[in-house]
């Protein structure tokens, strides 16, 4: 199935996660979502996730899994995270 839509990024936003919400319901909660240029391709997904959500929670990557195909791609969604004002503020570690 195709979809083309030529709508603005903001109707794109909102229809998007009042999908998601209909589609899981009370399970979860989806709040918000970017559009990138390029994700790129690996062969489950769940290194790709677990890469984003570093990326999100402000963490640093040492390196970039090799099961991701283009790496380049990589700053660009730092990038676009940043652009997008979703990174998690930083809680200063106790000193011990």
């Amino acid at each position: 199935m195709f979809l083309l839509i030529l709508f603005s990024h903001l109707f794109l936003y909102k229809i998007l996660i009042d999908f998601f919400l209909f589609i899981i319901g009370p399970v979860a909660s989806f709040n918000n979502c970017i559009l990138v240029d390029k994700l790129p391709k690996t062969r489950s997904g769940k290194i790709l996730r677990g890469t984003i959500k570093k990326i999100v929670d402000g963490k640093v990557l040492d390196k970039i899994p090799p099961t991701i195909d283009d790496a380049s791609v990589i700053p660009k969604i730092q990038a676009d995270i940043e652009n997008y004002g979703l990174l998690k503020p930083q809680t200063p570690k106790p000193k011990l």
